[in-house]
């Protein structure tokens, strides 16, 4: 039997607690991005699927899991989330959709809730 050949390199990828800014939110699923690469007409994006938790009480301010102290997440005022639009990216601080951008391409890591995806502009 051969050598076995890692799937991907971990060294590449930031791994959840290097998720200390929050660049992005995807409206409907919650789901936090954080910017790692930006070249051009591309834009490459670490992704954090939320919690259960998380995405019943609407978190969609806190780069990495849920913060208590956060006063500016919706599951911490208790409100509905501003990022309701399906699939469009938002802008955490102005609540508002960023346009002019794709999803072209996802990787994953196996059982992981962390995802690599470039985008690029249209």
């Amino acid at each position: 039997m051969g050598e076995s050949v890692p799937l991907f390199n971990m060294n590449e990828w930031p791994t959840n607690l290097a998720m200390t800014s929050l660049s992005a939110v995807k409206g409907g699923s919650l789901e936090k991005m954080c910017l790692i690469k930006e070249e051009g007409d591309e834009r490459v994006y670490i992704v954090r699927a939320p919690t259960l938790l998380e995405l019943q009480g609407n978190c969609d301010q806190c780069a990495r899991q849920h913060q208590k102290t956060n006063t500016r997440c919706s599951m911490w005022l208790k409100r509905p989330t501003y990022a309701t639009a399906e699939g469009e990216l938002y802008d955490p601080s102005t609540k508002k959709i960023i346009y002019g951008w794709r999803l072209a391409e996802v990787e994953t890591r196996r059982h992981s809730r962390i995802v690599k995806e470039t985008y690029v502009r249209e």
